[in-house]
């Protein structure tokens, strides 16, 4: 078996999106004194895993759909390319799956029977998300699947298995990842808009054009700011001081936003868009960073 065929179709670059939402939960469990390494670390191989699982879904899937024809912009695909087979890429899809709900389900020590519904929420979204007979990602739905699991459930997840309970600031640092971490499903359909609506693969910004996908792509980058804001003001407990010393980091994250915003739409089109994509995941990274500094700032100012 080729090693180097499935990194790329695992496509690691994305994987900042998975992994960030499990570093911010476990920056505002922290803050509680509720950091718990085990659950941390089993949350974060599950998370990580479901996304590899769901990127080979998506291979195989698209291919099976047709939307993976000569003239893509995006990254290569195995199964297009007849490096990986269909059958290969979906037998990888369901391993990696399968090793996210091993690990998965040790989870249920630390939250309870309830979380194996909700991992087998996310387990048959990775495959609803590109596969079946209504294919959230065809029907104009991506962008909620992705603010629902990579936000709400990951975040609030990982949060509850730490903590034992959920709160404000986790909903609020949810729905913020949520919004970031859809930032780069818009800059791939963004890339894709023309290649989309051939196909028939009916993304927000293929039924709606390239205009509503840019302004899209800022709105839900300045959502991801305010409602970090939000979290920021949770955390600070009503402490008006201590509040404008969290603001600055959803500043910092909206500027970051704005920069990539305005090279996406100066590049307008073409495969030079790939590096926006890429911009978006590391943001991603980058908003889970300033999560923990500001965890940092509240342990050190309480």
């Amino acid at each position: 078996m080729k090693f180097v065929p499935w990194v790329l179709a695992a496509r690691p670059k994305t994987l900042p999106e998975s992994a960030s939402p499990v570093v911010i939960a476990s920056a505002l469990a922290w803050i509680e004194g509720s950091f718990a390494a085990v659950p941390f670390l089993l949350a974060l191989i599950f998370a990580v895993f479901a996304q590899i699982a769901a990127n080979l879904a998506n291979d195989w899937a698209d291919f099976k759909k047709g939307a993976d024809r000569e003239g893509r912009l995006g990254p290569d695909r195995m199964v297009a390319l007849g490096i990986l087979s269909p059958k290969a890429m979906l037998i990888g899809a369901c391993v990696s799956l399968a090793i996210a709900c091993g690990f998965g389900l040790g989870l249920v020590a630390y939250g309870g029977p309830k979380l194996i519904a909700l991992g087998a929420v996310c387990a048959l979204a990775v495959f609803l998300y590109s596969a079946g007979p209504y294919p959230l990602a065809y029907i104009g739905l991506g962008d909620v699947a992705v603010v629902l699991f990579f936000g709400l459930a990951a975040v609030g997840g990982t949060y509850y298995v730490e903590t034992g309970h959920l709160g404000w600031a986790s909903f609020w640092a949810g729905l913020s990842f949520g919004f970031a971490s859809d930032t780069v499903l818009t800059a791939n359909n963004y890339r894709d808009r023309v290649q989309d609506r051939e196909n028939r693969k009916f993304t927000l910004i293929a039924l709606f054009g390239e205009r509503f996908g840019r302004y899209f792509f800022l709105v839900i980058g300045l959502l991801s700011a305010l409602f970090f804001a939000l979290c920021c003001r949770c955390l600070a407990g009503g402490d008006p001081q201590t509040w404008l010393w969290l603001l600055p980091f959803p500043g910092f994250w909206l500027v970051i936003h704005l920069l990539t915003w305005r090279k996406m739409i100066a590049i307008f089109e073409g495969k030079q868009l790939n590096k926006i994509l890429e911009q978006a995941a590391k943001n991603t990274l980058l908003l889970a960073l300033f999560y923990v500094l500001a965890a940092v700032v509240i342990k050190l100012t309480s």
